[in-house]
C-alpha cells in the first residue's frame, strides 16, 4: 500500500486512538496552523511514494507520519526556544 492511498482525514481519525500521532499533529496545527499540517502530510506522502515505500496498513502509514512529524518538531525546536 502506498502512502497516497491514505488521506489526512484518515490520519486525523487514527490520531484519536494513537497518542504519538495525536500529539504531533496537534502541536503542528496549534503552533503553525492547518495549512502547515497539510503541507507536512503532502510532503510525507510525496516523499514516501517517490521512494516507493510500501506499508501494510493505513495505521502503519500514520505511524510513519507521526515519526516524521516528531523529527520535524525536533528540527524546529531551536526556533521555538529563541
Amino acid at each position: 500500500m502506498k502512502a497516497s492511498e491514505c488521506v489526512l482525514d484518515d490520519a486525523q481519525h487514527i490520531a484519536g486512538y494513537t497518542k504519538d500521532l495525536a500529539e504531533s499533529m496537534s502541536f503542528i496545527q496549534v503552533e503553525y496552523g492547518h495549512a502547515e499540517l497539510t503541507a507536512c502530510w503532502d510532503g510525507f506522502v510525496d516523499t514516501s511514494d517517490a521512494y516507493e515505500q510500501n506499508f501494510t496498513t493505513k495505521y502503519k502509514i500514520c505511524m510513519a507520519f507521526a515519526e516524521a512529524l516528531s523529527e520535524y518538531i525536533e528540527y524546529l525546536e531551536p526556533t521555538l526556544t529563541s
